[in-house]
């Protein structure tokens, strides 16, 4: 379960531009943020660590995110979707996350 003093991640992430064809989108682009998110914050460490993340998280993450076509392959987001979103994007709305997490401690996060 998680604490609802912690924002959703899932709120953050809406407004990246999703540079797939509609046709193609089998699996929705926030889940595939979302969940390589959770499993670089979780150390993984190549793309099949995330798959294997999201695989072993499953039930959990169905409490944040459909899953309606299951947890995506390690290729369906390295090669065909994360080398074309825009680094600064998906680091401006990390950060709005984080320092919405952190509003109610003391110490400052770093940009």
């Amino acid at each position: 379960m998680i604490p609802e003093s912690i924002p959703p991640i899932i709120g953050f992430f809406h407004d990246i531009k999703d540079p797939r064809i509609d046709r193609k989108k089998c699996y929705p682009l926030i889940e595939g943020i979302v969940i390589t998110l959770l499993a670089v914050m979780a150390f993984a460490k190549g793309w099949e660590d995330i798959e294997l993340y999201g695989k072993t998280k499953e039930a959990w993450l169905k409490q944040l995110l459909p899953l309606k076509h299951g947890i995506p392959k390690h290729d369906v987001y390295h090669r065909r979707v994360f080398n074309r979103l825009n680094p600064k994007e998906i680091e401006r709305c990390f950060m709005a996350w984080v320092r919405a997490i952190k509003q109610d401690r003391e110490r400052e996060v770093a940009d």
